[in-house]
């Protein structure tokens, strides 16, 4: 599993527009229970100068993000983004275009509130110090009952400039998507308290003689479950071992790598092997009754992942197969295999075709379920005979870059895109079995059909492959 959701605890929108007589501001206003937030810059409604703004409060709790690192489900800083991800909301007042929004640490406490009015503001926040409005939670001159904002429309930060992020829109009807890894590590260490996250219109896109109006976005209250605001951690957890898809050292690459693992489970728990003797290492000779070392005759481990004892090989052999070892400098043996070589050979023009299964699926998920999605790919052209298929053990091809995709089914909805970029958040895994990836099921909305999707890197070109596999989720 490379991608995770969190929740917001609280979201709200303050604004200190002015109310339908353009005269009286509405900075006292709450608007904590509606299910959409707002953007904008309206300049010179009221008056030839006059200025109104509307901003967003968001406040994440890090505590799920600390818990899921601590149980390794989560990578270490630096192996993980964070995203704020924003979704819009269509409607038919007039876009902004070509604008900057910007996200920045809330450094003041505040409150949600109960306010549903975005219209007419009718809904008033909580009393601070020297007003009294007799509402709830936050406005744009109040954080929280009796607390006042220190400046009118809250209270934020850009003096660290690696905790402030911008997106530029250019259509006005986009989803956002903020990367905020900077501030999420600086809430989990402690650099920074988190009071949540501040979204507004940047620069002069904001206090600019130009109105920017409007732009809305879903709430944590919105009916729309895909819709609502998101911190989107990403990583890339693929892992690979080229056992069944090993390779001779070729002239034709410039890299020759294999890797392959063995993995020490205790009670389902990858735990380091007590008894070693000093480093790991793995040995490769001509068959197990033939021990004649292969050069090199001795490779050591990766030990960086506990329990995980990793190889990378190069092995510049004319054998169909070889026999590996794998043993400390004692030397005490903890495994022993057979590895089948494959030889390459220059390509001759056609792009290859394949058959995908998907070997486990299930026709209904829980959502409280992990899921581990185990696929079979083959050749579209593989023609096996009756002694083959009788007689051996049937491998699935690898394909090394492979991504998934996950959509609902009823309208075709993109919940989790091929994540095929820099994160490279939804690149499958593989092993001796063939390609896997892991799926966490509470990030889909229970009562629904949805379809896997794949896409595979083929010759230099990604390629979407046919086949669709469909699924349901309930509680």
């Amino acid at each position: 599993m490379s991608i995770r959701r969190y929740k917001p605890e609280a979201d709200t929108t303050i604004t200190n527009a002015y109310k339908a007589n353009l005269t009286t501001r509405a900075t006292g206003s709450n608007m904590g229970e509606s299910d959409v937030l707002e953007v904008f810059n309206i300049y010179a409604q009221s008056s030839s100068t006059s200025s109104e703004q509307s901003r967003i409060l968001i406040k994440f709790p890090h505590s799920g993000i600390t818990a899921d690192r601590a149980a390794g489900i989560v990578p270490a800083s630096g192996s993980v983004n964070f995203y704020l991800r924003l979704f819009n909301v269509p409607h038919g007042e007039t876009l902004p275009t070509n604008f900057t929004i910007e996200a920045s640490p809330v450094t003041k406490a505040w409150d949600e509130g109960h306010g549903l009015d975005m219209e007419e503001y009718s809904d008033m926040g909580a009393t601070g110090v020297g007003n009294t409005f007799g509402g709830t939670g936050a406005s744009w001159t109040v954080a929280s009952s009796g607390v006042n904002w220190t400046s009118p429309g809250g209270d934020y930060s850009t003096s660290t400039a690696a905790l402030v992020t911008t997106e530029t829109l250019e259509d006005g009807d986009e989803d956002t998507l903020l990367d905020i890894t900077d501030l999420v590590e600086d809430w989990l260490d402690g650099g920074t308290t988190n009071h949540g996250v501040m979204v507004r219109l940047s620069g002069s896109f904001e206090d600019g003689a130009n109105s920017f109006y409007t732009k809305k976005f879903s709430a944590k209250d919105s009916e729309y479950f895909f819709n609502r605001p998101v911190i989107e951690a990403r990583w890339d957890s693929s892992e690979k071992d080229d056992r069944n898809n090993f390779y001779a050292k070729s002239n034709l690459r410039s890299n020759n790598d294999n890797v392959i693992s063995i993995k020490n489970y205790v009670d389902g728990v990858l735990t380091n092997i007590p008894s070693i003797n000093t480093a790991m290492t793995v040995k490769f000779y001509n068959d197990s009754t033939n021990l004649t070392p292969i050069t090199p005759d001795s490779i050591a481990m990766d030990n960086t992942t506990a329990g995980v004892y990793k190889a990378t090989v190069v092995l510049d052999t004319a054998l169909s197969s070889v026999y590996a070892v794998w043993q400390d400098a004692a030397p005490v043996e903890f495994h022993t295999e057979t590895i089948y070589v494959k030889q390459r050979s220059a390509a001759i023009g056609n792009i290859p075709e394949y058959v995908t299964t998907i070997q486990n699926l299930k026709k209904v998920y829980s959502n409280d379920e992990m899921a581990r999605f185990r696929l079979f790919i083959r050749s579209k052209d593989w023609s096996p005979t009756i002694y083959t298929v009788a007689t051996k053990e049937l491998k699935s091809e690898v394909v090394a870059d492979a991504y998934y995709k996950i959509m609902r089914v009823v309208d075709d909805f993109t919940v989790i895109d091929y994540g095929s970029g820099s994160d490279k958040h939804t690149k499958l895994s593989y092993d001796e079995n063939g390609p896997y990836f892991d799926f966490d099921m509470s990030m889909l909305e229970t009562g629904w059909a949805y379809r896997i999707e794949l896409m595979y890197k083929i010759n230099g070109e990604m390629r979407q492959q046919p086949e669709a596999f469909k699924f349901r989720v309930v509680e």
